[in-house]
């Protein structure tokens, strides 16, 4: 009886992804081009909170991974508290690609050529989930944004390289793990 081990709970992370309060794997499609998007339809369910990504068309965005495991989210801080916990992932191959919709053009843009605003006034957003960072295809467009904004700052410009845990949780806190990875004891 000494040796059985303590099952997992919140504040032990699971490297199966038992303790993230989402699936992935029940919204994922298997053959997501991987190149380029794909158009959102009313089949597709974000993994994170449920919701429509083809009812936020000003918001939706969505990511590939390398073999094709596809998601979609209504929202980018859907996407990142997705991005930021890896054993979230139905798959093990990494993301390659993600896209999000221009905020000032409703268009989509590789998000690796692009930039987040990091907006902390959430109230001030008329989007799904109470808030995300606000997506731009360009810097000027993310500077404009931010010349507008008395509260932000071009330190709130971004890239998907600079997302963290933190970020992720600072937008979807109550749809997070309590820590970022699995630990190994």
């Amino acid at each position: 009886m000494g040796d059985e081990e303590e099952p997992d709970g919140p504040d032990d992370p699971s490297s199966d992804g038992s303790d993230v309060p989402y699936s992935a794997a029940a919204n994922a499609i298997d053959d997501h081009p991987v190149d380029e998007p794909v158009m959102f339809t009313r089949s597709h369910q974000c993994p994170v909170c449920g919701m429509g990504p083809a009812d936020y068309a000003g918001w939706a965005c969505q990511l590939a991974h390398a073999d094709g495991t596809g998601l979609f989210f209504e929202s980018p801080g859907c996407l990142l508290a997705y991005v930021v916990v890896p054993r979230a992932h139905p798959t093990d191959a990494p993301i390659e690609r993600t896209w999000f919709v221009d905020y000032a053009e409703t268009e989509l843009f590789d998000a690796a050529d692009g930039y987040l605003v990091a907006e902390t006034e959430l109230e001030n957003q008329h989007g799904p989930m109470s808030g995300s960072p606000v997506p731009f295809a360009t810097r000027e467009r993310a500077v404009a944004y931010v010349d507008d904004a008395d509260h932000l700052g071009e330190d709130a410009i971004i890239t998907m390289d600079d997302v963290d845990f933190e970020l992720a949780d600072f937008y979807r806190g109550n749809r997070m793990p309590d820590t970022p990875t699995a630990t190994d004891d």
